[in-house]
């Protein structure tokens, strides 16, 4: 397909690298871009108390702040639920997702969204070379495991190691590039991206995976950091502000997909964002480990700026490390006004921010927030306020240093002419700092029309690992496309449908737009069926065969409401008409779409030519939507239309062997009789012995069921029998004997009117009914039509050879399911239940245009193989899609109590004394608490698991 968007790097250096997806997990319950945007554009605080499931708050703070043990400050940005995870998505049985730390399972998650939001389907990458590196610091689920011992087990070990933060990533998508966890405090996540773009820059990795992540478990680290004096007595991140105090802990974590840029804009990846350059020193010795040297922050700026060839006055604003602590700020800002504020007129100083503001500090997974905030502010050209930044610190000369922290809301201002450069920066504790530069993408170029011509319905597709997965996608899609514009539909389904990775359940419909998909979606998460769309599971690149029904699937009005509602089955019928027409003498498409009282009788010879014209017009659907045959079968009646379809016949050499085998048989016409019976020929036969010939075999469908002809009197006499004893049989209702001795006079006339008939070279496998064998096409000659009006149908064996081929999805070309009950059996028969899919086309008496839609939906769902040109004629654009629905369960090892080292099951039941012990006479144990006050509320762990 023609790419639509930009193939040059025409302004970008040609290291650049291209972040094409991304994926968060933030506080309070923020798990998208947009979520995050709507959180800073508000200006909402997320700061809150400690959730009880990760410690009791009150038993590890003390607002004395030297009290050994405690911390002053028990508040911070926590993520809604770490105790839940898909277990079943990833293949991990409970026991083991028990043992796994929450920071991979988030990163597990992430992974999924980030390579679905890269519109690059998760199987694609599997042996690839594509790197993950992933900045983790903190061990504390690991800690949480070592206090209850006896449950430790084999998956503890590799649930909680570090280095399955990346290493499990790796795993879970098969990936073989380099699999790296990095620590550099709370640079880590930004050093790890730059890592990654290392990789992608020397060649060792054609993608990469990038982020970080992080979890607020232990009340340890609370206590370490306020010992530290680095937490914020009052709660609440200020950068820049002159009443700064230190940070406040946050949790969550963030993942991006990366890969050249230039691939990406060949792959037609949606670039949310460039990388120009990025960069990673450490400050060396300063007067502590934890000071930060303004000097050598300078120095890494301008290296990066350099490198990337961009000049500081391009620079249109930076996204700071900005924790809100008295050293690290000040030093910061004279850095950055040093590198890049200096120079700037006093009317133009530098825009700084600091996310942290507002979502907290999120320590090894800072530089996440960060980037993806800058991502954001490039796309909406917006710069949000940084919270709590007034007054302004005194001790920064933001004048001087010619910077301006967004103290309000505003636009982002980019030079005329230019391009939008933002930087970020991250610097760890131990003095290991990172900073990258972040620009738009290349412009795209223009979108062609909305919908190319020729497409008049589009697939969207979801997808998921379970049935109530899925159905809980189509209603987060349904509710998706109610606010898509109609012009974005066919990127939607294009990206729906090409550019996400498929799961084995699936939901698909076919629809005109936005609004009308959004209907059928819900109605499919309601459970019902008569939509157009379809519930399937997936059968990526099975080949499909196509298998014509004979006799019997005929009814009045077949395909009148498809000549009126599908241009294209009324086409391929005008086609057939226009074959049939001259050997009939009267119109195929006048007589389905005749009313009621204008209909020929239902006579063998007129049902015949009808029956394979909606043949016709059904296989030209499939061809219209790009459905493509690996093969053919045909029941009796409808091998010509097999044939034809296969290549075969031409399409009047099968109108004429269509009429003239009708003809025939209406001539025999009389007190005959057909019966389907429900067991295997051998059984059958034996059966039919004591009517010496009354009866035969007409029909083998598969091993469990056969199709009796002849005499009506010993039809139902047959039918007696095999009653008394339990046996399925069934009258059709014929007045006719096919495939019996009753045929025999009619050789001579149907051999003089096909003589001449040829056969050519099939395009297609053509497995016949008259031999149960494959052949060439070459063989359908006058004498093989003869053979098949006359010899049993080996249908079941023909549908064998297929099987054997390849062909597990089978679809029934015909007015009414006649043949799906023998092909489903037999496929059970042969290969075990569920491994063989047959879907009809249509139902007697029921709306044909839905159901030959909610067939397409099926293979198109299902994955058949087929051209998908024919729906995208172009490359769509990837856009936004809901994210996958995750089906969670509590999967725990631990519990709060286990923090408090010797205190029983962690229940408080006197404010002063402590915990009950268990032991007769009332006794309680415990440390002296003397900032609990009386009345203090008991707090009750969380419930064991």
């Amino acid at each position: 397909m023609p790419p639509t968007s930009a193939t040059s790097t025409a302004g970008h250096p040609d290291d650049a690298v291209a972040i094409v997806g991304a994926a968060c997990r933030l506080p309070a319950g923020i798990d998208t871009l947009d979520e995050l945007w709507s959180a800073l554009v508000e200006g909402r605080d997320v700061i809150g108390a400690v959730p009880p499931d990760r410690f009791d708050a009150s038993r590890w703070l003390d607002p004395e702040p030297r009290r050994p043990g405690k911390t002053y400050v028990a508040r911070g940005g926590f993520l809604t639920d770490v105790q839940s995870f898909d277990a079943e998505f990833f293949d991990m049985s409970p026991r083991e997702a028990a043992r796994l730390d929450p920071l991979q399972r988030m990163l597990l998650e992430m992974a999924v969204e980030a390579v679905d939001d890269a519109g690059c389907p998760a199987s694609s990458l599997a042996g690839s070379d594509t790197a993950v590196y992933v900045g983790v610091s903190s061990q504390s689920f690991w800690h949480l495991q070592g206090l209850g011992p006896a449950t430790v087990d084999a998956y503890t070990m590799t649930g909680g190691a570090t280095a399955n933060t990346a290493n499990r990533l790796s795993y879970a998508l098969g990936l073989r590039g380099p699999s790296v966890a990095v620590d550099t405090a709370c640079s880590s996540s930004l050093v790890a991206l730059h890592h990654a773009c290392e990789a992608l820059r020397h060649g060792r990795s054609g993608m990469a995976l990038a982020g970080g992540a992080h979890l607020l478990l232990s009340p340890v680290e609370f206590v370490g950091f306020a010992r530290a004096s680095m937490l914020s007595p009052t709660g609440r991140c200020r950068p820049f502000s002159a009443q700064a105090d230190g940070y406040v802990r946050s949790e969550g974590g963030g993942l991006v997909v990366l890969k050249p840029l230039a691939r990406a804009l060949e792959d037609g990846d949606r670039v949310r964002g460039v990388i120009l350059g990025s960069g990673v020193n450490t400050d060396g010795r300063t007067p502590n480990l934890t000071q930060p040297s303004a000097e050598v922050q300078e120095a890494l700026l301008r290296e990066v700026y350099t490198a990337s060839g961009v000049r500081p006055d391009e620079v249109a604003y930076v996204e700071m490390h900005g924790t809100g602590t008295p050293v690290g700020d000040p030093a910061e800002c004279r850095a950055v006004g040093r590198a890049l504020g200096a120079g700037r007129p006093p009317s133009s100083p530098l825009p700084v921010g600091s996310v942290k503001s507002q979502l907290g500090h999120l320590e090894p997974a800072s530089g996440m927030a960060g980037l993806l905030k800058a991502l954001l502010v490039l796309r909406h050209r917006r710069v949000p306020a940084s919270l709590y930044a007034l007054p302004l610190n005194p001790a920064v000369d933001f004048d001087g240093l010619r910077l301006a922290p967004v103290v309000e809301p505003a636009p982002l201002r980019v030079p005329s002419g230019g391009r939008a450069v933002i930087g970020v920066s991250s610097f760890g504790f131990g003095g290991a700092n990172a900073h990258i530069a972040l620009a738009d993408p290349p412009p795209r170029a223009p979108a062609p029309s909305p919908v190319p011509d020729g497409a008049a319905r589009l697939p969207v597709l979801v997808s998921a690992r379970t049935p109530a997965a899925t159905a809980e996608a189509a209603r987060r899609m349904a509710a998706h496309l109610r606010r898509c514009p109609a012009e974005e539909f066919y990127d939607l389904a294009h990206t729906s449908f090409l550019r996400r990775g498929r799961h084995e359940h699936r939901a698909l419909v076919l629809a005109r737009g936005p609004q009308e998909a959004a209907e059928r979606f819900d109605a499919l998460a309601r459970g019902e069926r008569d939509v157009d769309g379809a519930l399937a599971e997936g059968t990526d690149g099975a080949p499909v065969a196509l298998a014509f029904s004979g006799n019997g699937a005929q009814w009045a009005g077949m395909g009148q409401d498809l000549l009126e509602e599908e241009p294209v089955f009324r086409a391929g019928v005008a086609e057939a008409d226009e074959a049939l027409r001259p050997h009939l003498g009267w119109s195929v498409l006048e007589e389905l779409a005749a009313d009621a009282g204008g209909r020929r009788p239902d006579t063998t010879d007129v049902a015949q030519p009808l029956l394979c014209a909606v043949q016709v017009g059904l296989v030209s659907v499939l061809r219209a939507h790009g459905v493509r045959a690996a093969g053919v079968v045909g029941h009796s009646a409808g091998e010509m239309a097999a044939a034809w379809a296969a290549g075969a016949l031409d399409l009047d050499t099968a109108a004429r062997v269509v009429v003239a085998r009708s003809r025939a048989q209406a001539s025999t016409a009389g007190d005959w009789g057909m019966a389907a019976v429900g067991a295997g020929p051998e059984r059958v036969e034996q059966w039919l012995a004591p009517y010496g010939g009354r009866l035969e075999i007409a029909a083998v469908n598969s091993p469990r069921d056969v199709t009796v002809s002849g005499d009506r009197a010993a039809v139902a006499d047959l039918g007696d029998r095999l009653g008394r004893e339990g046996v399925f049989f069934r009258d059709l209702g014929l007045g006719y004997a096919f495939h019996s001795r009753v045929m025999d006079p009619l050789r001579a006339g149907l051999l003089d009117a096909l003589v001449g008939l040829e056969g050519r070279r099939a395009r297609t496998r053509y497995a016949s009914a008259t031999t149960g064998t494959l052949l060439t096409g070459a063989e359908l000659d006058a004498d093989y039509w003869w053979r098949n009006l006359r010899r049993p149908v080996l249908f079941g064996v023909a549908a064998a050879r297929l099987r054997e081929a390849g062909c597990s999805v089978f679809v029934e070309v015909g007015p009414h399911p006649v043949l799906s009950g023998s092909l489903a059996r037999a496929a059970d028969v042969e290969q075990g239940p569920s491994r063989s899919t047959v879907v009809p086309m249509m139902r007697r008496g029921a709306p044909g245009p839905s159901g030959v839609r909610a067939c397409l939906a099926r293979l198109l769902a299902a994955g058949v193989r087929a051209d998908h040109t024919v729906f995208f004629p172009r490359r769509g654009r990837v856009v936004d899609l809901p994210g996958y629905p995750w089906q969670r369960e509590r999967h725990w090892n631990g519990h709060p109590g286990l923090w408090q080292l010797g205190c029983g099951d962690g229940t408080i039941d006197h404010p002063l004394l402590g915990e009950r012990a268990a032991v007769a006479e009332p006794t309680w144990h415990g440390p002296f608490e003397p900032a609990r006050p009386p009345g203090w509320p008991t707090t009750r762990s969380a419930t064991r698991s």
